[in-house]
């Protein structure tokens, strides 16, 4: 079955055509779009480190994981190819105010069961839950015993976290038959479409390697960070309508190769465009504190030894929510975060994280702080 470019992937914001339709651009193109941005944020945003840890957790070669990487951010949107994303409500429309999935529906192969179309499960979901069965199907190793320790998976819910939400463990008896208990995924085209898209992606980044080693915490904060970045950057509109594919491009395999050239050549800019190259910390410079029992006195008179003893760690501050404890927690990011190299951090809510600086620095022993509290 050849791949339907009718599929769409993204379609707000990119306007419409001269007969008033709105401009879709096909999944596949979104899906190699995130790839090749992956491949970017694989060579220039992660450190050697963060590269070796994911390389020796998987145990495949360092270009073996590169590619590895860019399939797996490839297929992150692989559950867009069901019935309720494509037929949305909200989806493209042609100049009559008509879904432009529409069309699918009147075709044998895209017939779907009663209900489908108000399955409630998202498309990060679904991918979660077909994406189980396809890597263990290519050889990712498995356990039906724990299923939430066998590689295929691990990189399944990694991907199906993409949107920020991770779905809970799926079964055997689900992964294996998943449309049964969500008809939304569809069968028939549906499926030989996830298929095609899977097998897609897998040729035209090379992806053929089977890892044989496990998801270590280390390595999914990294993989993870790496699939979110990319498909962020993958999505920005304006960049997307440069791309945008002419009426008639068929998705065959030499359209495919000519476009995975462009989406490289794009990701480079793309990525050289942003503020993300070059960042990183600079050694703090000391403050003066006018009082010496305060918790910012308290972080300045302690933290720049012990990361000097120790390397970098992990500080936490207990304290009630305050300027002065936004001000600790950022200073100590910028401490640690010049110690371990990391290019940023993330902040949410009333933590600091530096998701690079602590697990990813090199097994550096935890910086605990108990003085500083109030």
């Amino acid at each position: 079955m050849s791949l339907d470019p009718r599929l769409w992937g993204k379609a707000a914001g990119l306007g419409k055509n001269a007969g008033g339709a709105h401009r879709t651009h096909p999944l596949i193109c979104h899906l190699l779009d995130t790839a090749a941005v992956a491949e970017v944020v694989w060579d220039e945003l992660l450190t050697s480190h963060q590269r070796s840890m994911v390389v020796g957790a998987l145990q495949v070669p360092e270009e073996e994981m590169r590619a590895l990487a860019a399939f797996w951010a490839g297929l992150h949107d692989i559950g867009k190819i069901g019935v309720p994303f494509q037929l949305h409500r909200g989806g493209p429309k042609n100049a009559e105010g008509e879904l432009l999935a529409q069309e699918l529906c009147g075709e044998r192969g895209y017939r779907f069961a009663a209900g489908a179309a108000q399955d409630r499960q998202s498309h990060e979901a679904a991918a979660h839950w077909w994406l189980v069965g396809m890597f263990e199907e290519i050889g990712y190793p498995s356990s039906r015993r724990r299923p939430q320790s066998q590689l295929s998976h691990a990189v399944a819910q990694m991907l199906g976290g993409h949107g920020g939400r991770y779905h809970p463990v799926v079964r055997g008896k689900d992964y294996r038959c998943p449309a049964v208990r969500h008809p939304g995924l569809g069968t028939g085209g549906w499926e030989e479409q996830r298929r095609v898209h899977f097998d897609g992606v897998r040729r035209v980044t090379g992806a053929t390697s089977v890892p044989q080693g496990r998801m270590t915490p280390g390595a999914a904060v990294v993989l993870t960070g790496l699939v979110i970045l990319s498909d962020w950057l993958a999505s920005i509109e304006v960049e997307i309508q440069a791309r945008l594919t002419e009426e008639g491009w068929a998705g065959a395999p030499e359209d495919l190769d000519a476009y995975w050239k462009t989406a490289r050549e794009a990701a480079l800019r793309l990525v050289q465009k942003t503020d993300l190259l070059g960042t990183g910390f600079t050694r703090p410079d000391p403050v003066q504190c006018a009082d010496e029992t305060s918790l910012l006195a308290s972080m300045e008179g302690q933290l720049p030894d012990l990361v000097t003893e120790h390397g970098p760690g992990l500080v936490v501050v207990t304290s009630s929510p305050s300027e002065e404890r936004t001000e600790a927690a950022l200073r100590a990011a910028a401490a640690l975060g010049h110690a371990a190299g990391a290019r940023g951090a993330a902040r949410a809510g009333a933590v600091c994280v530096l998701p690079w600086a602590n697990p990813l620095a090199g097994g550096a022993a935890p910086v605990a702080l108990p003085e500083i509290s109030t």
